[in-house]
């Protein structure tokens, strides 16, 4: 088959663009990685919230190491006399309420935090908790 006419040779050339670019749609949407961009976005946010959450659990499990340092810095100065035994709660209490810790939560969390502060005796080696 001979075309003569330019018009024919343009449908005719439009026609296979067509079905090329139908085998090209066709074999996107078999590709799992084409994601659509409502649900990529989604992903990226849930992604984004993950992270957040592990920063914010990072600086929470910091915090609680923090509080244990400080009492067992505090049971080490007033085991070497360096600060009245009896104002060792004292000391605590301040040093933790900058850490956005009240007093009343230190007390009523007090067995979570001596568990951080022997870990913190078991690392450096000392005996200031019995």
């Amino acid at each position: 088959m001979q075309m003569k006419n330019p018009k024919q040779l343009g449908y005719a050339a439009l026609g296979v663009l067509a079905i090329v670019a139908m085998f090209m749609l066709m074999e996107n949407e078999k590709d799992p990685k084409q994601i659509p961009s409502a649900q990529k976005a989604k992903e990226i946010t849930q992604d984004a919230e993950k992270k957040v959450s592990a920063s914010q659990l990072d600086q929470d499990v910091a915090k609680n190491m923090a509080v244990g340092q400080v009492i067992l810095m505090a049971s080490c100065l007033g085991k070497q006399g360096a600060i009245p035994r009896e104002k060792m709660g004292d000391y605590i209490s301040a040093a933790v309420e900058r850490q956005g810790i009240s007093r009343a939560d230190l007390h009523r969390k007090w067995d979570f935090y001596w568990g951080f502060a022997k870990r913190a005796e078991e690392r450096e080696g000392t005996s200031c908790l019995d």
